[in-house]
């Protein structure tokens, strides 16, 4: 085995923690956080580092669940399902979410807005996509970004300084560029983001 966990090994290691370190964890608010894909739960896996490297580290674990898009009706309703299961009843849930799919289906995401909202879901858009998300965490507060579906990506791509980009970018590769400094500067542009902070229990600067 090498010395790199897969997505999956990360989402899951929460339960194959020897009894000391389970206990610990047990201890920690859980959140569940609804991913659209591997991207999106790497970089829930950085979230989580970062709230460990934290002083004193964070009581707070997100656990990431693959929803694997489809749709924002279906990615809620999987969502829905998914929270459901078990005896654990999630007092804060979260569902990561390109907003780049409203703008042909307007009709769509607010019936999944409605639909997140009854089942206590806060849905935390990426504009407009996961690359765009990303990339408000790299440019200053002050920047105007002009983004879309099509520029993001080859931005993002410049931004990393990378030859080329594959999704999905892993925790690694994110942690490279993304720190506690450039998820401080994302949450004062993207509201939702500052509320999964506090949920966190994530100190913001003034």
């Amino acid at each position: 085995m090498g010395p790199f966990l897969t997505l999956d090994e990360e989402a899951t290691s929460l339960f194959s923690r020897k009894p000391k370190e389970e206990m610990k964890l047990k201890k920690k608010k859980s959140i569940f956080v609804a991913c659209e894909g591997e991207s999106e739960q790497a970089y829930v896996a950085l979230l989580n580092e970062l709230a460990q490297e934290k002083d004193p580290p964070l009581p707070v674990f997100l656990r990431s669940y693959n929803v694997k898009g489809g749709g924002p009706c279906k990615m809620v309703a999987e969502a829905i399902k998914k929270a459901s299961k078990g005896d654990y009843t999630w007092k804060e849930k979260v569902i990561l979410m390109d907003k780049d799919v409203c703008k042909n289906n307007p009709d769509e995401c607010q019936k999944a807005k409605e639909k997140a909202k009854e089942n206590g879901f806060l849905i935390l858009w990426q504009e407009p996509n996961h690359e765009g998300f990303l990339l408000q965490h790299l440019c200053d507060e002050k920047g105007n970004l002009s983004l879309t579906a099509e520029n993001a990506q080859d931005m993002l791509k410049r931004k990393l300084d990378l030859r080329e980009y594959k999704k999905p970018l892993t925790r690694y590769e994110l942690r490279s560029r993304i720190g506690a400094k450039e998820i401080e500067r994302a949450a004062k542009k993207i509201k939702n983001l500052g509320e999964l902070l506090e949920w966190m229990y994530w100190p913001l600067p003034k």
